[in-house]
Protein backbone atom coordinates (compact mmCIF):
# COMPACT_ATOMS: atom_id res chain seq x y z
CA UNK A 1 0.00 0.00 0.00
CA UNK A 2 1.29 3.57 -0.88
CA UNK A 3 2.00 5.54 2.13
CA UNK A 4 1.05 9.11 3.06
CA UNK A 5 4.44 10.60 2.06
CA UNK A 6 4.11 8.51 -1.02
CA UNK A 7 0.57 10.03 -1.80
CA UNK A 8 1.65 13.81 -1.12
CA UNK A 9 4.73 13.33 -3.46
CA UNK A 10 2.24 11.85 -6.17
CA UNK A 11 0.23 15.00 -6.15
CA UNK A 12 2.86 17.34 -5.77
CA UNK A 13 4.29 15.85 -8.87
CA UNK A 14 0.42 16.39 -10.71
CA UNK A 15 0.69 19.69 -9.73
CA UNK A 16 4.03 20.58 -11.27
CA UNK A 17 2.82 18.16 -14.41
CA UNK A 18 -0.31 20.60 -14.60
CA UNK A 19 1.52 23.96 -14.31
CA UNK A 20 4.66 23.27 -16.52
CA UNK A 21 2.75 20.74 -19.07
CA UNK A 22 5.71 21.85 -22.11
CA UNK A 23 8.28 22.21 -19.95
CA UNK A 24 8.93 19.42 -18.36
CA UNK A 25 7.27 17.07 -20.51
CA UNK A 26 10.39 14.32 -20.74
CA UNK A 27 10.84 14.37 -17.14
CA UNK A 28 6.99 13.25 -17.05
CA UNK A 29 7.21 10.94 -19.63
CA UNK A 30 10.05 9.20 -17.70
CA UNK A 31 8.35 9.07 -14.62
CA UNK A 32 4.87 7.30 -16.10
CA UNK A 33 7.76 5.13 -17.89
CA UNK A 34 8.81 3.80 -14.65
CA UNK A 35 5.60 2.99 -13.47
CA UNK A 36 3.97 -0.34 -13.42
CA UNK A 37 0.32 -1.06 -13.20
CA UNK A 38 -1.63 0.29 -10.18
CA UNK A 39 -2.63 -3.73 -9.59
CA UNK A 40 1.25 -4.07 -9.54
CA UNK A 41 2.31 -1.07 -7.60
CA UNK A 42 -0.08 -1.90 -4.70
CA UNK A 43 0.50 -5.41 -3.79
CA UNK A 44 4.24 -4.76 -4.82
CA UNK A 45 3.81 -7.81 -6.79
CA UNK A 46 4.51 -8.59 -11.19
CA UNK A 47 2.50 -11.47 -12.68
CA UNK A 48 4.40 -12.87 -15.70
CA UNK A 49 1.02 -13.73 -18.14
CA UNK A 50 2.66 -16.72 -20.41
CA UNK A 51 0.07 -17.13 -22.73
CA UNK A 52 -2.31 -20.42 -22.69
CA UNK A 53 -1.62 -21.27 -19.14
CA UNK A 54 -4.44 -19.76 -17.28
CA UNK A 55 -3.31 -16.11 -16.90
CA UNK A 56 -6.42 -14.27 -17.75
CA UNK A 57 -8.25 -16.14 -14.71
CA UNK A 58 -5.42 -15.16 -12.44
CA UNK A 59 -5.30 -11.79 -13.66
CA UNK A 60 -8.85 -10.97 -13.08
CA UNK A 61 -8.90 -13.46 -9.97
CA UNK A 62 -5.82 -11.24 -8.16
CA UNK A 63 -5.73 -7.82 -9.90
CA UNK A 64 -9.40 -7.19 -11.38
CA UNK A 65 -8.04 -6.83 -14.76
CA UNK A 66 -6.46 -8.35 -17.69
CA UNK A 67 -2.70 -8.75 -18.47
CA UNK A 68 -1.03 -8.85 -21.46
CA UNK A 69 1.36 -10.88 -22.52
CA UNK A 70 5.07 -9.12 -21.37
CA UNK A 71 7.89 -11.14 -20.47
CA UNK A 72 9.91 -10.28 -17.54
CA UNK A 73 12.20 -8.25 -19.47
CA UNK A 74 9.74 -5.81 -20.03
CA UNK A 75 9.50 -4.92 -16.49
CA UNK A 76 12.93 -5.02 -16.05
CA UNK A 77 14.13 -2.64 -18.49
CA UNK A 78 11.16 -0.64 -16.88
CA UNK A 79 12.07 -0.44 -13.35
CA UNK A 80 15.25 -2.60 -12.56
CA UNK A 81 15.18 -1.56 -8.87
CA UNK A 82 11.26 -2.96 -8.80
CA UNK A 83 12.06 -5.62 -10.52
CA UNK A 84 14.44 -6.50 -8.31
CA UNK A 85 12.43 -6.23 -4.94
CA UNK A 86 8.72 -6.74 -6.27
CA UNK A 87 7.42 -10.60 -5.92
CA UNK A 88 7.61 -12.14 -9.34
CA UNK A 89 5.30 -15.15 -10.44
CA UNK A 90 3.82 -16.98 -12.81
CA UNK A 91 1.59 -19.99 -14.25
CA UNK A 92 4.05 -23.08 -16.28
CA UNK A 93 1.70 -25.30 -18.13
CA UNK A 94 2.91 -29.07 -19.26
CA UNK A 95 4.68 -28.04 -22.76
CA UNK A 96 2.85 -30.63 -24.73
CA UNK A 97 -0.28 -29.86 -23.39
CA UNK A 98 0.25 -26.17 -23.79
CA UNK A 99 1.13 -26.69 -27.34
CA UNK A 100 -1.75 -28.51 -28.13
CA UNK A 101 -4.21 -26.09 -26.57
CA UNK A 102 -2.39 -23.36 -28.71
CA UNK A 103 -2.84 -25.32 -31.92
CA UNK A 104 -7.13 -26.11 -30.99
CA UNK A 105 -7.24 -22.29 -29.75
CA UNK A 106 -5.78 -20.67 -33.08
CA UNK A 107 -7.50 -23.00 -35.01
CA UNK A 108 -10.85 -22.06 -33.57
CA UNK A 109 -9.64 -18.06 -35.00
CA UNK A 110 -7.78 -17.05 -31.38
CA UNK A 111 -8.56 -14.02 -30.33
CA UNK A 112 -7.90 -11.03 -33.44
CA UNK A 113 -7.66 -10.54 -36.61
CA UNK A 114 -3.65 -11.50 -36.38
CA UNK A 115 -4.41 -14.67 -35.23
CA UNK A 116 -6.84 -15.41 -37.64
CA UNK A 117 -3.78 -14.44 -40.50
CA UNK A 118 -1.38 -16.62 -38.58
CA UNK A 119 -3.84 -19.40 -38.47
CA UNK A 120 -4.49 -18.99 -42.27
CA UNK A 121 -1.27 -18.80 -43.51
CA UNK A 122 0.50 -21.00 -41.34
CA UNK A 123 -2.10 -23.93 -39.60
CA UNK A 124 -4.47 -24.59 -42.14
CA UNK A 125 -2.75 -26.79 -44.28
CA UNK A 126 -2.62 -29.12 -40.66
CA UNK A 127 -5.74 -31.27 -40.23
CA UNK A 128 -4.97 -32.31 -36.73
CA UNK A 129 -1.86 -31.18 -34.06
CA UNK A 130 -0.14 -34.37 -34.28
CA UNK A 131 0.55 -33.17 -37.79
CA UNK A 132 1.60 -29.84 -37.26
CA UNK A 133 3.82 -31.48 -34.07
CA UNK A 134 5.61 -33.79 -36.54
CA UNK A 135 5.67 -31.29 -39.53
CA UNK A 136 7.83 -29.05 -36.89
CA UNK A 137 10.93 -31.38 -37.39
CA UNK A 138 11.69 -28.76 -40.47
CA UNK A 139 13.61 -25.75 -39.60
CA UNK A 140 11.94 -23.25 -41.61
CA UNK A 141 8.58 -24.36 -40.51
CA UNK A 142 9.91 -24.05 -37.21
CA UNK A 143 11.26 -20.47 -37.62
CA UNK A 144 8.06 -19.41 -38.59
CA UNK A 145 6.23 -20.97 -35.85
CA UNK A 146 8.09 -20.58 -32.80
CA UNK A 147 8.31 -17.15 -32.51
CA UNK A 148 4.09 -16.71 -32.54
CA UNK A 149 3.66 -15.86 -29.02
CA UNK A 150 1.56 -18.92 -28.38
CA UNK A 151 4.17 -21.53 -29.01
CA UNK A 152 6.59 -19.56 -28.11
CA UNK A 153 8.42 -21.20 -25.49
CA UNK A 154 8.03 -20.60 -21.74
CA UNK A 155 11.53 -19.97 -21.07
CA UNK A 156 11.39 -17.15 -22.89
CA UNK A 157 8.90 -15.07 -20.76
CA UNK A 158 10.20 -15.72 -17.23
CA UNK A 159 14.14 -17.35 -17.93
CA UNK A 160 17.09 -15.64 -18.91
CA UNK A 161 19.20 -17.16 -22.11
CA UNK A 162 20.46 -19.63 -19.99
CA UNK A 163 17.54 -20.99 -18.93
CA UNK A 164 17.34 -19.61 -15.55
CA UNK A 165 14.27 -18.49 -14.01
CA UNK A 166 13.39 -14.54 -12.97
CA UNK A 167 10.73 -14.93 -10.80
CA UNK A 168 10.74 -15.73 -7.23
CA UNK A 169 7.25 -18.21 -8.06
CA UNK A 170 6.48 -21.09 -10.37
CA UNK A 171 3.19 -22.79 -10.09
CA UNK A 172 2.17 -25.88 -12.07
CA UNK A 173 -0.84 -25.30 -13.98
CA UNK A 174 -2.12 -28.35 -12.32
CA UNK A 175 -1.95 -27.16 -8.68
CA UNK A 176 -3.02 -23.74 -10.04
CA UNK A 177 -5.45 -23.37 -7.25
CA UNK A 178 -2.94 -24.32 -4.12
CA UNK A 179 -0.25 -22.14 -5.79
CA UNK A 180 -2.32 -18.79 -6.42
CA UNK A 181 -3.86 -18.88 -2.52
CA UNK A 182 0.12 -19.44 -1.73
CA UNK A 183 0.60 -16.09 -4.21
CA UNK A 184 -2.28 -14.59 -2.33
CA UNK A 185 -1.48 -15.02 1.12
CA UNK A 186 2.32 -13.34 0.15
CA UNK A 187 0.30 -10.30 -1.57
CA UNK A 188 -2.08 -9.99 2.17
CA UNK A 189 -5.13 -10.75 -0.17
CA UNK A 190 -8.24 -13.06 0.95
CA UNK A 191 -7.56 -16.32 0.57
CA UNK A 192 -8.70 -18.97 -1.10
CA UNK A 193 -9.00 -17.01 -3.99
CA UNK A 194 -11.72 -17.51 -6.65
CA UNK A 195 -10.86 -18.11 -9.80
CA UNK A 196 -12.96 -17.46 -13.06
CA UNK A 197 -12.43 -19.57 -15.85
CA UNK A 198 -12.16 -18.07 -18.90
CA UNK A 199 -10.67 -18.03 -22.92
CA UNK A 200 -10.64 -22.36 -22.06
CA UNK A 201 -9.82 -24.22 -25.07
CA UNK A 202 -10.73 -28.47 -24.73
CA UNK A 203 -7.78 -29.96 -23.25
CA UNK A 204 -5.83 -32.54 -24.59
CA UNK A 205 -3.47 -35.09 -23.20
CA UNK A 206 0.12 -35.17 -24.53
CA UNK A 207 -0.53 -39.17 -24.83
CA UNK A 208 -2.59 -38.47 -27.99
CA UNK A 209 0.21 -37.54 -29.82
CA UNK A 210 2.17 -39.77 -31.53
CA UNK A 211 5.69 -40.42 -30.44
CA UNK A 212 7.83 -38.89 -33.10
CA UNK A 213 5.44 -35.91 -32.16
CA UNK A 214 6.13 -35.96 -28.51
CA UNK A 215 9.97 -36.42 -28.89
CA UNK A 216 10.10 -33.23 -31.92
CA UNK A 217 7.84 -30.71 -28.96
CA UNK A 218 10.35 -32.27 -26.20
CA UNK A 219 13.32 -31.38 -28.08
CA UNK A 220 11.89 -27.66 -29.12
CA UNK A 221 10.94 -26.87 -25.46
CA UNK A 222 13.48 -28.75 -23.12
CA UNK A 223 14.14 -25.57 -21.23
CA UNK A 224 10.24 -25.77 -20.68
CA UNK A 225 10.61 -28.83 -19.38
CA UNK A 226 13.14 -28.15 -17.32
CA UNK A 227 11.57 -25.09 -15.73
CA UNK A 228 8.57 -26.97 -14.76
CA UNK A 229 10.39 -29.05 -12.52
CA UNK A 230 11.34 -26.14 -10.80
CA UNK A 231 7.75 -24.84 -10.25
CA UNK A 232 5.74 -25.54 -6.79
CA UNK A 233 4.18 -28.78 -5.60
CA UNK A 234 1.44 -28.30 -2.97
CA UNK A 235 3.38 -28.62 -0.49
CA UNK A 236 1.97 -31.92 2.43
CA UNK A 237 0.70 -30.16 5.78
CA UNK A 238 -0.94 -31.91 8.76
CA UNK A 239 -4.09 -30.55 7.62
CA UNK A 240 -3.91 -32.38 4.34
CA UNK A 241 -3.04 -35.45 6.17
CA UNK A 242 -5.75 -35.01 8.68
CA UNK A 243 -8.28 -34.86 6.06
CA UNK A 244 -6.75 -37.59 4.05
CA UNK A 245 -7.15 -39.59 7.39
CA UNK A 246 -10.54 -38.29 7.51
CA UNK A 247 -12.04 -39.74 4.39
CA UNK A 248 -9.97 -42.81 4.92
CA UNK A 249 -12.19 -43.37 8.15
CA UNK A 250 -15.51 -42.26 6.28
CA UNK A 251 -14.64 -44.68 3.54
CA UNK A 252 -14.05 -47.80 6.10
CA UNK A 253 -16.40 -46.87 8.54
CA UNK A 254 -14.04 -46.26 11.34
CA UNK A 255 -15.40 -42.81 12.47
CA UNK A 256 -13.84 -39.45 13.36
CA UNK A 257 -13.61 -40.51 16.85
CA UNK A 258 -11.40 -43.52 15.95
CA UNK A 259 -8.61 -41.08 13.95
CA UNK A 260 -8.46 -38.63 16.77
CA UNK A 261 -7.27 -41.18 19.22
CA UNK A 262 -4.82 -41.87 16.36
CA UNK A 263 -3.19 -38.76 16.51
CA UNK A 264 -3.29 -37.93 19.70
Amino acid sequence: MQTTKMRSVKRLLKRFQKRYPKKYAILFQWHSSTRFFEAFEQTQSIFIHVPKTAGQSVAMALYKRGIAHMTWRHWYQRNPRKFASYFKFAVLRDPIARFCSAFDYLKAGGMNDRDKKFAAAVLKRFASVDEFATALADTELQQQVMPWWHFRPQAHFVADEFGRSKMDMLIRLEHLQTGVNQVARKLHLKVPVELPYLNQTPVRRPEELSEEARKILTELYRWDFALRDLATVPSVTVLNVILFLLGCAEWFDLGAATVGACLA
